[in-house]
């Protein structure tokens, strides 16, 4: 203990050795190779901490491991100092100092040496520049195919005039897929909620769909249904509605669905329907208006007198002949008018008056 006492008072004291030019026998050549040396190692492993300091602070967000950076700055500067000190001993013998900047640069060191074992399970997890190319080569092409994909989406969502849509039940908030703005006929990026989906509902629809809303959040069950909708140009247009809940904890927090625009599909019902009236009326005209002048035509013509052509008979059954014609070239006219009606192309958009 006494000796650890003497040591740090004498820490300073440099006349208990000589020089290390006065240690020895060295020669000019051999004293100066020596200094030069290790004050080429110091200046070294002065330059290099500065380096990395700067690096790292000029780079704070973008590096891993802030704190092994500085304790490999701290190891080389100590050791570049006991370079520096071990030139200096040449003329001033501070073997005591040169002896703590030792020991301070051993701990470092080993402080330096634990921390990298730490980190090396982490280091070692970490991808090689290789690696991140070829992560970063396959995220591009993921990249490109999701665009394609996406493009391809886009396109039959457009070809099948369908859209997805979100509404956020807390924000009262509704994201749409592109194909949506085509449907209501809105520019891109217009923004909507639920009062404004609903204010687009054709009025004579609006107290049912907000039943049905009040319905799928009361139920937790969305039935699919059709309604109608008017678009800024007062086009009217059908729509069909498909949806699904999504819930967080239990709670109902957002509704999924799709809107397709079945314009032409219900229109092109309704003509069928129209068609089928028509048809179903025609047949019934042939099955009874048209068997009455038939029937009475073929009844004349077995009473026609063929023996005896001027048999005044003749004359009378000639007449109701015409009668009859002319009663059933009038029902054909009928049926003609109504088969016309058939053919009459059917309209893609009905607008409001």
């Amino acid at each position: 203990m006494n000796q650890v006492t003497e040591f740090f008072k004498k820490l300073f004291d440099t006349s208990d050795f000589p020089a290390r030019w006065h240690c020895g026998n060295w020669s000019d050549f051999h004293g100066w190779l020596y200094i030069t040396s290790e004050l080429l190692i110091w200046s070294a492993y002065f330059a290099i901490p500065l380096i990395i300091i700067r690096y790292v602070t000029r780079k704070q967000k973008a590096v891993n491991f802030h704190p092994l950076y500085f304790l490999f700055a701290s190891f080389i500067l100590l050791c570049g100092t006991a370079h520096f000190i071990d030139a200096m001993i040449f003329w001033t013998p501070v073997y005591r100092i040169s002896a703590i900047l030792k020991l301070i640069t051993g701990i470092v060191s080993w402080t330096a040496a634990i921390y990298l074992i730490r980190l090396l399970p982490v280091a070692f997890s970490y991808r090689t520049p290789k690696e991140m190319e070829e992560e970063i080569e396959l995220r591009r092409r993921a990249q490109e195919e999701l665009t394609y994909k996406n493009h391809q989406l886009q396109d039959a969502e457009q070809m099948a005039k369908i859209c997805f849509w979100q509404w956020d039940i807390k924000n009262d908030t509704i994201e749409w897929s592109d194909s949506t703005y085509e449907i209501y006929d809105l520019p891109q990026g217009h923004h909507l909620n639920l009062e404004m989906f609903i204010q687009a509902v054709h009025f004579e629809e609006q107290e049912f769909v907000r039943g049905v809303i009040k319905s799928v959040l009361k139920n937790r069950q969305f039935p699919e249904f059709f309604c109608r909708i008017i678009t800024p140009r007062k086009v009217i247009k059908h729509v069909f509605v498909k949806g699904s809940l999504s819930f967080e904890e239990e709670k109902l927090v957002r509704l999924n669905g799709t809107m397709q625009d079945v314009t032409e599909q219900r229109e092109h019902l309704q003509q069928i329907q129209l068609q089928n009236e028509r048809l179903t009326e025609i047949a019934w005209i042939q099955s009874h208006k048209v068997r009455g002048p038939v029937a009475s035509i073929l009844g004349l013509a077995q009473l026609f007198n063929e023996d005896d052509p001027s048999d005044p008979v003749n004359k009378e059954i000639v007449d109701k002949l015409k009668t009859a014609t002319a009663n059933l070239d009038n029902i054909i006219r009928e049926i003609n008018g109504k088969t016309a009606g058939l053919h009459v192309a059917r309209t893609k958009e009905k607008v409001m008056p």
